[in-house]
């Protein structure tokens, strides 16, 4: 469950996780903001809560990101929360 008493879908990838390679990477943190920013400088804070949702899977990938609900079988077209790269990818696309 999220905050403000919202369920979050986070699909179970265990099985495609273990045909997967991982990259460890080291994601960009405040300190790394803090050694970019010059005096006078603009931020923006946003909130990125669905943006899984628009990055898009290849079709021929859409097979291993099914699963099934009260005798419906659904698949992503978007990247899903648990699959242990998608925060990789991700990042390199912001």
């Amino acid at each position: 469950m999220k905050g403000k008493g919202r369920w979050r879908k986070i699909m179970d990838c265990s099985e495609l996780n273990k045909h997967l390679v991982f990259f460890h990477f080291k994601m960009d943190d405040i300190q790394t903001l803090r050694q970019l920013a010059r005096n006078q400088d603009w931020a923006i804070k946003i909130d990125l809560e669905s943006a899984y949702n628009h990055v898009p899977v290849s079709r021929n990938l859409c097979r291993y990101l099914g699963f099934q609900f009260k005798d419906k079988f659904y698949m992503y077209h978007a990247m899903c929360f648990g699959i242990k790269n998608a925060p990789l990818v991700f990042h390199k696309l912001m």
